[in-house]
């Protein structure tokens, strides 16, 4: 971690908090100690789960921004910017629900904003506020669904790099899960 200076609007030199992540690190949804900082992620896969406060978050060398926690979602808020430049990524493909005992047929695919294939489930979530976790494909040995994220960005939104939250699809191409919610506002993008 270390400080930047930059001017203030009234001339005063404001101290921001700039922590930079390398590997694999994961933000626990009851742990604060970042939030309210700058946040470099080079590298390595960030996973923050539950509801955090950070100034910015930029993603460079092929960094992974994600959620730990299966059947779960993540809603961050920041003051500044997002920046996920080219190679790096936003990725909770395979983190919503599996298909079992939500779907009937172990071929049929999970629904979400549209109906999945066979005998799926019903379609849910909200076009306009996404927040609903993707549908696993199949009753039994299905694929998950695409999990959600909430990102109000104060800023900025740079985007170079991809989002994703897609269901999974096994190499037997049995019954894939359907895709999550990815729920991102911005001051411009």
């Amino acid at each position: 971690a270390y400080y930047s200076a930059t001017a203030g609007g009234n001339g005063s030199v404001v101290k921001q908090l700039i922590n930079t992540f390398t590997g694999d690190n994961v933000l626990a949804a009851d742990y604060h100690g970042y939030d309210d900082t700058s946040i470099i992620v080079d590298g390595g896969t960030l996973s923050v789960n539950g509801t955090h406060s950070f100034v910015s978050i930029e993603l460079i060398n092929g960094a992974v921004l994600t959620y730990s926690n299966p059947e779960n979602s993540f809603d961050i808020t920041l003051s500044g910017d997002l920046i996920i430049n080219s190679g790096a990524h936003v990725d909770i493909s395979g983190l919503g629900n599996s298909g079992e005992g939500v779907v009937t047929d172990e071929f049929a695919g999970g629904s979400h904003g549209g109906l999945g294939g066979g005998l799926s489930n019903d379609i849910h979530g909200s076009e306009t506020q996404p927040a609903d976790l993707g549908t696993g494909g199949g009753n039994n040995a299905g694929n998950d669904g695409g999990g959600a994220i909430r990102i109000d960005v104060g800023r900025d939104l740079i985007v170079d790099g991809e989002i994703n939250a897609d269901g999974t699809v096994d190499e037997n191409c049995n019954a894939g899960g359907s895709g999550g919610s990815i729920w991102i506002t911005a001051n411009s993008v």
